[in-house]
Order: structure tokens, then C-alpha cells, then sequence
């Protein structure tokens, strides 16, 4: 059995002292019994000592609870709060408390904010977008996951040997996002202070999440997370959910959508606004002589690699008669980690960053600069 990293409880369990009650009303809505004495240290003994399968459920949200628990999930938590149109947590409120707050009182938005920080998890360094015959909308997006969740239950639970599948779905303005998570169980350890406190339970926590965003005003389908084998069963199968047509985007990921050898052509550049910055720090060049391919590849961090090259009077030779099969480009979008990003292209379309954030300013500059040929207006996932 696969193990979930553990939780020590005391950090998460001391930001209810004096506010006891909210750790009650938890224990009720899983219908465990709370302690009679309303204090921290009573309900870790509670857990403790009662048989895991009584509590099972409840050290399962606790673990949701802690992964929502620091600022980033707080952040998660606010912004959902206001896309669902629910009031947030009170500024005052430590992360923990925050979390139950909003679990106690909109489950609803917990679980969309559970679902955003699993698809933020996927850090997007795996990507592939595939332009459909036409823009279609999606009629029925209930239907739709009716119909998708058998497809794929056939084809990647036995493939992946997970104990269960689920599909989930929701609108970011004209995007309808699926996530797909295939789910093992797992051993997890809940700790307070030292390791001879624990609790330990089996929960199902995600093996592989696979992210689906459908861009209904350009019918282009984005596939993020999932490997190249499992991607064909992911398109397939949404395009017969969606459209009854399991032929509606490309067979192959051999539809061009990257142009990278726009990057030969004489006018090629990368113009950005007056406060971003943008380079090339990575090249794989290919080109044939007698009947051979040679591949050159060049990296030179963040150095401008193009600037580098003219300078030694090297780029016309390197890039006479040949085809780019790998691009790397650095894009400063502001000073913060989140604000850097470095892009990789590849093939007909295969786009690797972090678009947890400016996605769609990424996607933008990649259409301007020549390098996209379609225009994707993908939202950022938080």
C-alpha cells in the first residue's frame, strides 16, 4: 500500500484554542461522538482512541483541512469563495480555522477549492492542445461526465490498477475544465508532537490527476498531466462524450499547432510590453546533410542563446536549411517566482510551463511572436 506524507496535527489543532466549538461542529457533521471537554488536547485524545474505521472519514477531511491550511490554500479558498459568490473567512481567522470555516458552512466551495489545488498540484509541465474540427459548445456538461466517466473507467482504471475513478467539472468563464482523478488508497499518519502520538488511516488520495480544459470559442481541446498514452484515451473519450465522435480532434499530435520554424524567417522577434522581458535560453536545432539528420543542442541558462549566437557569427550557419525541434524561452512577467516563466516547445504541439498563473498572457505572446498558429485564450487555473 502506497503512503501520504504525514500531518502533524499540533500546529493545525493549537489555532482552535478558545475556539473549541468549531473543532465540535466538525466532529458532528461526520457523526463522531466530540469529547465532553471542549479542549484540543480532548479531541486528539478522542481520535486516538477510537477504532480507525469509526473515524476514518473524519481524519480524511482533517488531511483536506491541513492541505488548505497555509496561504496558499487560504488564497485558493478566498478566490473561490468570491467566484461562488459566498462570503469568505473573517480576515482574523488563523489558515486552519478558515479552512473549517468554509467546509462547515459552504462544502460546496471547499470542494471546488480542493479540486483547484489538486489541478494546481499538476504544475502543468506536461502539456498538449489539440484543435478541433470545428468550436462546438457543450450542450450538456452533466451529460457529458455521465457519459465520460464509464469510457474512461474501461480504459485507465485497470491500465493504472487504482481503486476508484472520479470526474469532475466546472465552467472558468468559456472554459469547461474536466478533472479526472484516479484514485489509490493510501496509508496516512496523523502525528501530534512526537512519534509515539499517532493516528493512522486509509484514505484514498489521488494517484494521477489528468486536466481536460475545452475552449468552446475555438474548439481547442488542452490536455494536461497525463503521458502520451494516456492522453489518446483522454481526447477520444471526451470527444465521443461531447460530440459522439471520438474523431473530432487529431488522431495523432501531429496537428500543427507551434510553428517553431517561424523562429528561421527573417522577421522573427519577440516584442513584449515595456515591463516584461523575453529570451531564448535553449535550442535543438536538426538538419540534414547527405542523407543524415544531425542535431545540435544548445543551452546556455538564462543567457539571450539567439543574441549569443549572432554575436559569434554563428546563426546563420546553424540555422541554414534546418528545422527547430526544441524551443526553451524565458518570460519575466513581473518579480515574483510566479511572474517567471520558462516555456518549452516542442513538436506539432506540446507546451510545457507553469500556467497555474498567466496562462493566458503565455498563450498570447506565443500567438504574437509566430510561434502558435492558433490563438488558445486558456485561463489561468487560480
Amino acid at each position: 500500500m502506497s503512503k501520504h506524507r504525514k500531518f502533524n496535527s499540533e500546529q493545525f489543532l493549537r489555532g482552535f484554542q478558545g475556539h473549541e466549538d468549531e473543532l465540535h461542529g466538525l466532529f458532528t457533521a461526520h457523526e463522531v461522538i466530540a469529547p465532553d471537554v471542549p479542549d484540543v488536547a480532548s479531541f486528539y485524545a478522542t481520535l486516538t482512541r477510537r477504532p480507525s474505521e469509526e473515524t476514518e472519514s473524519l481524519l480524511a477531511c482533517l488531511h483536506e483541512l491541513n492541505d488548505l491550511s497555509n496561504k496558499q490554500g487560504r488564497e485558493i479558498l478566498e478566490q473561490t469563495c468570491a467566484s461562488m459568490e459566498v462570503a469568505s473567512p473573517d480576515e482574523e481567522m488563523c489558515h486552519p480555522r478558515a479552512a473549517v470555516w468554509v467546509y462547515l458552512n459552504h462544502r460546496a466551495v471547499f470542494e471546488h477549492a480542493m479540486e483547484l489545488m489538486a489541478v494546481r498540484a499538476i504544475q502543468a509541465n506536461n502539456v498538449a492542445i489539440f484543435p478541433g474540427r470545428t468550436a462546438l459548445p457543450i450542450s450538456d456538461a452533466e451529460a457529458l461526465v455521465t457519459k465520460i466517466e464509464p469510457l474512461l473507467l474501461a480504459a485507465l482504471q485497470e491500465k493504472k490498477k487504482t481503486d476508484k475513478l472520479e470526474v469532475r467539472h466546472y465552467m472558468e468563464c468559456d472554459t469547461f475544465v474536466c478533472l479526472v482523478f484516479c484514485e489509490r488508497q493510501a496509508e496516512v499518519l496523523l502525528e501530534f508532537g512526537s512519534e509515539s502520538s499517532r493516528v493512522a488511516s486509509r484514505i484514498r488520495r489521488p494517484a494521477d490527476q489528468h486536466v481536460l480544459l475545452y475552449h468552446q470559442s475555438t474548439g481547442v481541446l488542452e490536455i494536461e498531466g497525463a503521458r502520451e498514452k494516456d492522453r489518446a484515451i483522454l481526447r477520444k473519450s471526451f470527444a465521443q462524450a461531447a460530440f459522439d465522435d471520438e474523431t473530432f480532434f487529431p488522431e495523432g499530435e501531429d496537428a500543427p499547432l507551434l510553428h517553431l520554424d517561424h523562429l528561421l524567417e527573417s522577421n522573427f522577434s519577440l516584442p513584449v510590453r515595456s515591463h516584461h522581458r523575453a529570451r531564448i535560453t535553449g535550442l535543438k536545432v536538426a538538419s540534414n546533410e547527405g542523407g543524415k539528420k544531425f542535431v545540435s543542442d544548445f543551452s546556455l541558462g538564462r543567457s539571450d542563446l539567439m543574441l549569443a549566437l549572432e554575436r559569434r557569427g554563428m546563426l546563420q550557419g546553424v540555422l541554414a536549411g534546418a528545422s527547430i525541434e526544441y524551443l526553451r524561452i524565458e518570460l519575466v512577467l513581473d518579480g515574483t517566482r510566479a511572474g517567471r516563466k520558462s516555456i518549452t516547445l516542442k513538436g506539432a504541439n506540446n507546451i510545457q510551463f507553469n500556467r497555474t498563473s498567466y496562462a493566458d498572457v503565455v498563450y498570447n505572446y506565443l500567438h504574437s511572436w509566430g510561434l502558435m498558429l492558433h490563438e488558445v485564450a486558456s485561463p489561468s487555473l487560480i
